[in-house]
């Protein structure tokens, strides 16, 4: 079953492959994949879920909070009816379900 970050992430990915000048969503794709390299890299590190815990402690903790405020500053210059305000609503909406995984190690992303 996808994640909420696979689903955060194909929204943004549907709309800038439907428009190449949508520049929110190709950088939402690029910092949302930032976060999926961080766990493929701890996947093909075969960490144990006490350094994966770490890992997402260290760096996509930060990455996370980042993005957040970079939703709420991106909505807030969007129209609420475009796609581009959908998706972030949508990541706005399921922040719960995009974090989860930062404070348990066990789960796993991809």
């Amino acid at each position: 079953m996808p994640s909420a970050g696979s689903h955060a992430r194909r929204k943004f990915f549907d709309i800038a492959k439907q428009s190449p000048a949508a520049k929110t969503a190709h950088a939402a794709v690029e910092k949302i994949n930032a976060l999926f390299t961080l766990e493929r890299e701890s996947a093909e590190a075969k960490e144990t879920s006490d350094q994966r815990h770490e890992r997402r402690q260290l760096e996509a903790r930060p990455t996370l909070e980042k993005l957040k405020l970079w939703l709420d500053d991106e909505l807030r210059d969007l129209l609420p009816k475009t796609p581009t305000a959908g998706a972030i609503g949508y990541c706005l909406r399921h922040w719960d379900a995009l974090t989860h995984n930062l404070d348990d190690g066990r789960t796993r992303v991809i």
